[in-house]
C-alpha cells in the first residue's frame, strides 16, 4: 500500500493492477493452436529434460482454488500459513528469474501484480471473516533501519487495514 500511495502522488487514480493466476487466459491473440496447443490450457514453465515438451502450470489443485481461499473459514493462523506457503512462495517460485529470488524479485514487474492478488484474496478472507485477526501479528515491531529513513516507525504505520476503503474489481475477462 505504501508503494501504490507514492504512485498516487503523481496520478491520483492509480491502481496496481493484481494478476488473477487462477483464472486461465485461453486463446492467445484470438487463435486457439497459436503454438500447436489446441486444449485451451495454459502454459507450464519448461523444467527437467528438453524432451519433457511443455506441461500445464498445475498451480492450484482445482480451477476454484482461489475461490477456496478467499471463501476459507477457520483458523486465521491456518489461512495465514497457507496463503503465504502456498500462492504467495509458490508464485514466486513458478514465475522463476527474478521473481524466484527475494533479494531482486520487486525488480520484475509481475512482483507487484503478484502481491496485489495476495493482497485482494487476504481483503476477500478479512471481509468474510470479521470475527478473525484483522491483520498480521508484529505490527509494533520497528522497521529498523527505515524508520530513519521514511516518517513511518512500525508497519502499523504503513498498513491498511482496510481504512482507505480500497475495493477490488472483478478481472476484466478475455
Amino acid at each position: 500500500m505504501a508503494f501504490e500511495r507514492e504512485l498516487r502522488t503523481i496520478n491520483p487514480s492509480l491502481s496496481i493492477p493484481y494478476w488473477d493466476w487462477d483464472n486461465d487466459a485461453g486463446k492467445l491473440i484470438g487463435i486457439a493452436n497459436i503454438i500447436g496447443l489446441s486444449s485451451g490450457r495454459s502454459l507450464g514453465r519448461l523444467s527437467g529434460e528438453p524432451d519433457d515438451g511443455l506441461g500445464r502450470a498445475e498451480w492450484f489443485s482445482s480451477p476454484n482454488q482461489t475461490q477456496s481461499l478467499e471463501e476459507f473459514e477457520g483458523d486465521y493462523y491456518v489461512f495465514s500459513s497457507y496463503l503465504e506457503s502456498e500462492p504467495h512462495n509458490r508464485g514466486h517460485g513458478w514465475i522463476g528469474g527474478d521473481m524466484a529470488n527475494p533479494m531482486i524479485s520487486p525488480n520484475d514487474p509481475i512482483f507487484w501484480m503478484h502481491h496485489a492478488q495476495i493482497d485482494r484474496i487476504w481483503s476477500e478472507w478479512q471481509k468474510r471473516n470479521p470475527g478473525e485477526k484483522p491483520y498480521l501479528e508484529g505490527l509494533e515491531r520497528k522497521l529498523d533501519p527505515w524508520d530513519d529513513i521514511y516518517d513511518i516507525d512500525t508497519i502499523d504505520d504503513i498498513s491498511n487495514l482496510g481504512n482507505d476503503s480500497y475495493e477490488y474489481e472483478d478481472p476484466i475477462p478475455f
